[in-house]
């Protein structure tokens, strides 16, 4: 009966984000419940409502610009605006992520694996981070990392340097992302 109701892929999902704490897992159900009105629980209810870390969002919003999924990575920025997400927060975790990505490219050209990246650079950080930046960067080319992380450095430094929107930043940085493209 259970499987009936809960589409596949809602509960991997739904697991995931709480693999720390388990018992917020009845909770977290009960909330999509009454989200989905007592129908069925599909991995949309879980990935907008679900509580995720202002990284997990972002790194999902890379994912979908890797995916040539502009749209859907817009509207993922949209939702961390929605959910009063820190825009220098956002920022951090974008570069986070490009940087690791900019590692696992210049790793590839060296023929090592994901794993050697983590263990370089960081012992102790989970390894489907590197996994996921080393399949990320297929989709680009050194160069365009290299754009990309410059783009990075230019909008943190005009984020905390002005005034200007830092909403309206991010869209043009996410926009300017998105151009320099992934193959």
């Amino acid at each position: 009966v259970y499987k009936r109701y809960v589409e596949k892929g809602a509960t991997k999902a739904s697991i995931k984000l709480y693999q720390e704490d388990r018992h917020e897992i009845l909770n977290e159900v009960d909330k999509y419940c009454a989200a989905s009105d007592y129908t069925e629980i599909t991995l949309d209810i879980v990935d907008r409502m679900g509580v995720k870390t202002v990284e997990a969002s972002v790194f999902d919003m890379i994912d979908l610009i890797c995916r040539k999924k502009p749209v859907k990575a817009i509207e993922k920025l949209n939702n961390l605006f929605e959910l009063r997400t820190d825009e220098i927060a956002i920022l951090g975790a974008m570069t986070t992520s490009f940087v690791d990505m900019h590692r696992c490219k210049m790793a590839q050209s060296q023929r090592k694996d994901y794993n050697r990246v983590q263990k370089d650079f960081e012992k102790n950080a989970n390894s489907y981070r590197y996994k996921k930046a080393m399949n990320n960067a297929y989709n680009f080319s050194l160069s365009s990392l290299e754009d990309i992380l410059s783009l990075l450095m230019k909008t943190d430094i005009s984020m905390k340097s002005s005034a200007r929107d830092k909403k309206q930043m991010l869209y043009v940085l996410v926009t300017q992302i998105i151009a320099k493209g992934a193959r």
